[in-house]
């Protein structure tokens, strides 16, 4: 047992030696490539972006991967070489399940340790004594101070390391496996025990017999099956440098709150994409981080959508109902907003990575939760809430155009458009938030419906903007306001459409699926005997059974010209697979016909 126990201790201090070297020489590459002349915005896992010849330098990338490809394995050479006598003397000493669990615990502290480096106090955290609440608010007051550019450069630099390191188990248990594997042919057998009866047929047989049945005999190798250790290891690495993290990013909540829409998109992005690699990796959904990310995603919309709500409905209390000049830039937002029915205008993608430019503390102090990402006109339209839809040429007629219609329209409606395009810029960028994003739209486009007509019919803008009293020109143009939300909504319905489609044919696809289980009962019936008169075979009954009950779900839940569309699909399918399953039946005689 103590020559185990040191062969154990020996492989930890081996395979740690081999991941703290890797994980360093990656983290000094990365620091080395964020100061240089090409450098740009590190992701969180540089490493792997240039190891596939993506980095910016193109063709200079792509040499470096090869060098870097080269040294790795150089290094899984060397790890070879030292693992190889230890796991041989493993195997033979019954110690290898006794190091892999050594192994393993002193990797979690390992990970835990990347991060700590970088935030000290983090251990305090996960100790959860009493003792260190000091330390815990220090941590926190810590996180919350910082700016938003410096948190991301933090964490990119923590997802960064522990992907590495991450990675590394994983290529560690691969060369592990693979070298096991490798050693059975050198590694003695011991047979199979053969039971009693096995030994009494073999001792009445004849020699020759005897010796086949002796070499028959299967064998079974002295080494332990290590594969799903090596899985439920790895996996509960990455669920531990995944909840270390989230801790982390738990204590920016109401900072993300309030952040940009770029900014954001940089957090959400980039820790999404550390989330879904570990998943990759470790072949798992893993919830820590995922769920304190899409936690904090939902109340940055929810806070996002607040804002504009309150613009919305102030551009409108403020509105003096007359005719507004339509410039260039908000007929073009105007157009985005309709070819997004079809395709996503390359106005609306963001990048993260470009400074916004620089505000003034009012201007600052006006907006929460905004999308100040103007700083390329072309590439990020700006908001109207910020940026007055004045124009500098065009005349008070110039019409509003939506294909091949003309609307004339107010200031508040054309600035409500630049509110409505932020919307779709979160779609556009932020997938993940699509079906929570839409339904903000409706209740957006409601609640602007819903002012204009306090205003205009309820005769509120006698009040809030000072009007003497409400004309017909200020109804007119309440109606071409509306006119132009209500034209512009159907251009809106392409997300909601598609997903509502998908579900569609989902019910479908279900009764599809109970139609295929009928036709095995339906194959199965001897159509050719006889059967009593009048009765209705048993696939039929059942199939008309669960048909007549999804009429009914989808009776008690959606619109009738949705069931019609979706029951008469179903019917459709359920005709023409009867059909073609009917004509593959053989009938020999009349009474099979008539069944």
């Amino acid at each position: 047992m103590d020559i185990a126990a040191s062969l154990s201790a020996e492989l930890v201090a081996v395979l740690k030696d081999d991941w703290v070297l890797y994980v360093e020489a990656r983290e000094t590459d990365a620091l080395k490539a964020e100061i240089g002349p090409a450098s740009g915005s590190s992701s969180i896992n540089d490493s792997t972006e240039k190891k596939e010849g993506s980095g910016p330098n193109g063709t200079n990338a792509n040499a470096h991967g090869s060098g870097e490809d080269k040294r790795t394995d150089a290094i899984n050479q060397g790890l070879r070489d030292r693992l190889r006598p230890l796991l041989l003397n493993l195997v033979r000493t019954k110690g290898l399940k006794e190091g892999m669990l050594s192994w393993r615990e002193v990797i979690q502290g390992e990970l835990k340790a990347l991060v700590s480096k970088k935030l000290p106090g983090l251990e305090a955290e996960s100790e959860g004594s009493n003792g260190n609440d000091e330390v815990r608010a220090g941590l926190a007051n810590h996180l919350r101070n910082l700016s938003q550019a410096d948190f991301m450069a933090l964490m990119k630099g923590i997802y960064r390391t522990l992907m590495n390191g991450i990675e590394r188990l994983k290529s560690q248990g691969d060369i592990l496996s693979e070298m096991l594997e490798a050693l059975k042919p050198e590694l003695p057998n011991r047979r199979a025990p053969r039971s009693a009866t096995t030994v009494a047929r073999t001792s009445s047989t004849s020699n020759s017999q005897s010796t086949a049945l002796s070499s028959s005999t299967p064998s079974l190798p002295l080494i332990p099956p290590i594969e799903e250790d090596l899985n439920d290891f790895l996996s509960s690495s990455c669920e531990l440098a995944n909840t270390t993290v989230a801790k982390v990013v738990a204590f920016r909540s109401e900072k993300h709150a309030k952040l940009e829409l770029p900014e954001f998109m940089d957090f959400f992005n980039t820790s999404w994409a550390f989330v879904v690699r570990c998943e990759v990796i470790s072949k798992r959904m893993i919830i820590g981080l995922r769920g304190t990310v899409v936690s904090q995603a939902k109340l940055w919309l929810q806070t996002f959508h607040q804002a504009r709500i309150s613009q919305s409905a102030k551009l409108v209390e403020d509105e003096v109902w007359n005719p507004s000049p339509v410039t260039r830039e908000v007929q073009r937002m105007t157009d985005i907003i309709v070819d997004s029915a079809v395709k996503d205008s390359p106005e609306l993608f963001i990048d993260p990575t470009k400074k916004t430019p620089e505000q003034s503390p009012g201007e600052a102090s006006k907006e929460v939760n905004g999308t100040s990402s103007q700083g390329d006109e072309l590439a990020n339209p700006p908001s109207t809430a910020k940026t007055p839809a004045t124009p500098s040429k065009p005349s008070a007629t110039t019409p509003l155009r939506i294909e091949d219609r003309t609307y004339f329209a107010v200031k508040a409606t054309l600035d409500v458009l630049g509110l409505l395009l932020d919307y779709l810029k979160i779609v556009v960028n932020m997938s993940m938030l699509t079906t929570d994003t839409m339904s903000r739209v409706i209740e957006f486009l409601k609640a602007f419906n819903s002012r204009t007509c306090q205003v205009v019919l309820g005769a509120g803008a006698m009040r809030s903007a000072g009007l003497k009293n409400i004309t017909a020109k200020h109804l007119a143009l309440a109606s071409q306001s509306l006119s132009v939300v209500f034209e512009l909504i159907p251009y809106l319905k392409r997300d909601y459409q598609e997903h509502q489609n998908e579900i569609h044919a989902k019910l479908v696809a279900i009764m599809g699926d109970r139609l295929k289980a009928h036709v095995k009962t339906l194959h199965a019936i001897d159509w050719n005997a006889n059967s009593p008169e009048g009765g209705v075979n048993t696939y039929m009954v059942a199939l008309v059974k669960e048909t007549v009950q999804l009429h009914k779900i989808l009776s008690r839940y959606l619109t009738l010209p949705v069931v019609e569309f979706v029951m008469s699909q179903v019917l459709a399918a359920i005709n023409h697979g009867l059909s073609e399953e009917y004509g593959k039946i053989e009938l020999r005689d009349q009474h099979g016909k008539n069944r």
